[in-house]
């Protein structure tokens, strides 16, 4: 065998030595996420099942729909009061999502411009939700129906805390 063909081979030896050493290394550290949700965490760990943390989203999204509107109804009961917009009015801005209902009545012609006007100032900066208070409204619900411990609800409410956290240090400001 010659000089070249021992060199080649060896060469071939240590590349596959290599990329049998490094490929293991290099795809645990392609699965392994920098900044992973809090939740994962816990579904990973053991603490919560996924289709315990489906429900609690689901409890959340509901307890948070629940805080807008009645957000949405206290802000509009003057309007209504006054005569400006009827309670079926506002129970159609109040069941749409966003502005959606607002645009929903204009575009029937339900609604005059000056009654947008009225709704929209009546609206403006009231549709701020307590998110951290929906969340625990929704995870005490989860705790009194069975479907969380209190220490499962407890870890959630850490991790969802964790992630707004994660969500303030990265906005802009």
């Amino acid at each position: 065998m010659s000089t070249r063909t021992i060199t080649v081979a060896g060469a071939a030896a240590l590349v596959a030595a290599t990329l049998l050493t490094v490929a293991p290394a290099a795809s645990a550290a392609a699965t392994t996420d920098t900044n992973p949700h809090p939740v994962a965490l816990l579904v990973r760990e053991g603490t919560i099942t996924p289709q315990e943390w489906r429900e609690t989203r689901r409890a959340i999204r509901q307890a948070t729909e629940d805080a807008r509107d009645s957000s949405r109804t206290t802000a509009l009961s003057p309007l209504v009061a006054a005569g400006t917009i009827s309670q079926a009015d506002l129970e159609t801005i109040v069941d749409a999502r966003g502005r959606v209902g607002i645009a929903r009545l204009a575009a029937r012609d339900d609604i005059t411009r000056s009654q947008a006007m009225a709704i929209r100032d009546a609206l403006r900066g009231r549709e701020r939700i307590d998110r951290p208070t929906a969340i625990d409204s929704a995870l005490a619900e989860l705790v009194s129906d069975g479907t969380l411990t209190r220490e499962q609800a407890d870890a959630v409410d850490v991790a969802l805390a964790a992630r707004r956290s994660q969500h303030a240090a990265t906005r802009p400001a």
